[in-house]
């Protein structure tokens, strides 16, 4: 499974992968992981999610950072690039 966050120059992002961290990141930015969902997570799914912060447009505004995630290669969420403005979150079972 890989979060992705895309854009220029830094961002902060939250991120709960196989672990959960806040921080200010160089983009565009990855973070793969292996994931199996154990015990109650096989009936109600374990939550994947990054939150991007801003980044810089070529115009120089500020814009939300796009984000995705990809499972097996596909990708099962995306934002538009950072077009809906909403973090991306998936429920893996």
């Amino acid at each position: 499974m890989t979060i992705k966050v895309e854009g220029t120059g830094k961002s902060n992002v939250m991120y709960t992968l196989d672990d959960s961290d806040f921080a200010e990141v160089d983009l565009p930015w990855t973070k793969t992981a292996t994931i199996a969902p154990r015990g109650a997570e096989r009936e109600v799914g374990r939550l994947v999610l990054v939150t991007p912060g801003n980044t810089t447009a070529a115009d120089g505004m500020l814009v939300a950072a796009g984000c995705s995630i990809t499972v097996d290669g596909k990708t099962v969420v995306e934002n538009e690039g950072g077009k809906t403005g909403k973090p991306c979150s998936y429920t893996l079972k």
